[in-house]
């Protein structure tokens, strides 16, 4: 996981799930929190590096050095890193900025529990409308997809900030679930979720899509005995099984039985043969 300004994890050359899928005719695209390195211009027009402790020299205007397009993706709409923990606080799309960020936010608590760490953002920004504009950008990627390529099969990775601190529920959920901002998330990821499945309902694409829903890591500590791991050892960062369990869910009507349940060990890296047996 590397921050806003780290230059790219994955090497342009490297096989991945959108290249695999993109070039059997799926139109794909990449909406929110990238988190995997790009890096970006410097005045110069030479690629910045960053050191620690070491002022930002960043020409926003001239777009990443490397985004989620040079990786399989006909589509991408992100942030550099954790969308509402890590500068520049942004919007980028198919690798340029939707707008400058010449604005700071600035630190005013915890970047663990409710602030964001300080850096470049654009005028205006809130995090509390990420993962709704993330929402709003799927569906229409799907809308247009379906509108231009209906014929085409469609890839569409969707990551997610919520329940990511700092906690800041917008106002649709905010005290609905009575357990604190960070229970009020939660409910943010769960009215995501149906908001893409509806989508996919509405459109009359939901038996012929595959969707998924799962996680990276396991939870962080819990507060005031809550057992955030369950019966298992460790949390998140930990290599105990705490550390690393997360959920899995997956949706397809007419081929996965409601309510069906595996006992088969999986992992992310999984995905790939999955994909590739799917074309």
């Amino acid at each position: 996981v590397l921050n806003g300004y780290s230059p790219a994890l994955i090497e342009k050359d490297r096989m991945t799930v959108a290249k695999l899928l993109q070039g059997q005719g799926y139109e794909t695209a990449c909406i929110g929190k990238w988190h995997l390195g790009g890096g970006w211009y410097t005045p110069e027009g030479e690629p910045f590096k960053p050191e620690r402790r070491q002022p930002l020299n960043v020409d926003f205007s001239r777009g990443m050095v490397d985004c989620p397009n040079d990786h399989g993706f006909d589509y991408s709409f992100i942030t550099a890193a954790c969308s509402t923990v890590d500068s520049p606080y942004v919007f980028i799309e198919n690798g340029q900025c939707s707008e400058l960020p010449t604005a700071t936010m600035e630190r005013t608590d915890s970047p663990i529990t409710f602030g964001s760490r300080e850096g470049p953002m654009v005028p205006g920004w809130k995090n509390e409308d990420v993962d709704p504009t993330y929402i709003v950008k799927s569906k229409e990627f799907i809308s247009q997809h379906l509108e231009n390529n209906g014929a085409q099969p469609f890839f569409l990775y969707l990551a997610l900030s919520a329940p990511h601190a700092p906690w800041l529920p917008p106002d649709f959920v905010k005290g609905l679930t009575m357990e604190g901002p960070r229970g009020d998330l939660v409910a943010l990821v769960d009215w995501c979720v149906g908001q893409i499945s509806d989508y996919l309902d509405e459109q009359g694409i939901a038996d012929d899509t595959l969707l998924i829903f799962t996680s990276d890591n396991g939870p962080r500590v819990g507060a005031k005995g809550h057992k955030s791991s369950g019966p298992y050892r460790g949390y998140k960062s930990h290599i105990w099984e705490g550390g690393h369990r997360e959920p899995f869910i997956a949706r397809w009507p007419g081929k996965i039985q409601p309510g069906s349940t595996s006992d088969e060990p999986i992992e992310l890296t999984d995905l790939y043969a999955t994909c590739a047996a799917l074309t």
